[in-house]
């Protein structure tokens, strides 16, 4: 063997479990085992170049396939806020009533399928709603709060997107303590439903 050879060659510990499953997936592809190793390992590295890793990359996938499953479907924003605008000043309870429905169903689906539904569902906003620029959330013991931020939304578009994340969050056992909005802009604050403030016995305040 030639000094080039060899230094061509790296021996790279594999754990037995993951070497199994490795096998499997060339197999099902039909796939010399050293070729689908290669190839694995050439797409994470396009994927490093693209300044991502495999773990953002299977996580986004799995937000698609949520908004797959739900039945979504892709929509220009210009055209969801001049429908949402006609229907908002015809019938606004109804749509609101429709968007909160619609994100309860998300918020219970997110939660079968995701550890952090709560996380799931704000990265769900940023990587789907590209008609919002900014989304953010913030945790403070049993107190959640979202916020969006859009330059392009409406005001219907904007009550609209408040439901559907109330509805979401609901869902998952929290309960709406306070909720603003402006046109492009809301935030909603959020506490888990069976949390229970201790009142301390010696000075009446409360522990939480």
């Amino acid at each position: 063997m030639s000094e080039k050879q060899d230094k061509a060659k790296k021996l790279v510990p594999i754990p037995e479990e993951l070497l199994e499953k490795l096998k499997d997936a060339a197999n099902k592809e039909g796939k010399n085992f050293s070729r689908y190793i290669a190839e694995a390992l050439w797409e994470a590295v396009k994927i490093y170049e693209m300044g991502h890793s495999l773990k953002e990359v299977v996580h986004f996938y799995e937000i698609l396939q949520a908004q797959r499953a739900s039945g979504a479907t892709f929509t220009p924003h210009g055209v969801l806020n001049y429908l949402t605008s006609k229907v908002y000043s015809a019938e606004r309870e109804r749509l609101q009533a429709v968007w909160y429905e619609s994100g309860r169903w998300y918020g219970k689906y997110l939660a079968e399928k995701f550890e952090d539904p709560v996380q799931a569902l704000v990265e769900l906003l940023r990587e789907t709603r590209w008609d919002i620029n900014e989304v953010s959330l913030k945790r403070t013991g049993e107190m959640v709060r979202i916020t969006c931020i859009s330059t392009t939304l409406t005001e219907g578009g904007t009550v609209s997107l408040m439901k559907f994340v109330e509805g979401a969050i609901n869902s998952m056992g929290y309960k709406t303590e306070k909720n603003d909005h402006v046109k492009g802009m809301v935030s909603i604050q959020f506490r888990r439903e069976n949390y229970v403030a201790k009142t301390s016995q010696a000075d009446g305040g409360i522990l939480q």
